[in-house]
């Protein structure tokens, strides 16, 4: 039986995260999506975040979707899954804790 709230689609899409990583440092870095759905993403990193934090997370939606707009997603988001390290990247499992918002200034979280 699938427990899943909503439908998950395999589609990599350029993803900025903040928050604190395992060792309680800050950090911000660009990654990538693996899946996502309207409920969260699993995402790709090379900073592992503290399991349960919240993180604040801005997605690049497709160019084809945005058109010439420097367009991202911005939402926060808690970390309910670490899985395993391959390669120097660890996949995270992230839930939205609140709707996506559309925003025009992604270097907010820089």
């Amino acid at each position: 039986m699938d427990r899943r709230r909503s439908r998950r689609l395999p589609i990599t899409l350029a993803l900025r995260v903040k928050g604190t990583d395992a060792a309680g440092r800050a950090f911000s870095e660009l990654c990538y999506t693996i899946n996502i759905s309207g409920t969260g993403v699993l995402a790709l990193t090379t900073r592992p975040p503290a399991l349960g934090s919240e993180m604040e997370l801005q997605i690049l939606p497709p160019v084809n979707v945005t058109g010439s707009l420097d367009l991202w997603l911005r939402v926060s988001a808690l970390v309910k899954r670490i899985e395993g390290t391959e390669g120097g990247q660890t996949a995270v499992a992230l839930d939205f804790a609140e709707k996506p918002k559309f925003d025009l200034s992604p270097a907010a979280l820089s």
